[in-house]
């Protein structure tokens, strides 16, 4: 029970930016190398991870639609790992790439949209209507 909780409060988000840090700081060029796909695709490894930053920004949409105490935890945390890809942007030179660029901007959009996501859960599940005009 206890290893589920951690998994609706820390962020999936923050999951990512640990694992992209691990390997860009391994040095092996693993984020640059070509995609293991056949084909004409010119994708690579970099480019392909931050694609399954999507899937995690979707499963941090659902979550966000839950109103209990734990969820306002996981908004901290996500804020938290929004500041964190940012700052990493911004002052490290190894994540000046674009695949984490579109990781800290999925950080961001998880902050914003669960924010909101939340808030008109938690205004519905109390019966807070919208602006009538009659």
């Amino acid at each position: 029970m206890f290893i589920i909780r951690i998994f609706t409060v820390l962020p999936f988000m923050g999951l990512l930016v640990v694992i992209y840090a691990g390997l860009s700081l391994g040095g092996t060029g693993w984020l640059d190398a070509p995609f293991a796909m056949g084909g004409d695709l010119n994708m690579n490894n970099g480019e392909a991870f931050s694609m399954a930053g999507l899937f995690f920004l979707a499963l941090e949409v659902i979550k966000s639609t839950n109103t209990r105490g734990w969820s306002l935890a996981n908004h901290g945390l996500s804020m938290l790992v929004f500041v964190g890809t940012l700052i990493l942007f911004l002052i490290v030179d190894g994540y000046a790439t674009v695949p984490f660029l579109m990781i800290t901007t999925m950080a961001l959009v998880d902050v914003l949209v669960g924010m909101m996501v939340t808030i008109v859960t938690a205004r519905r599940d109390i019966g807070l209507g919208g602006f009538d005009a009659g």
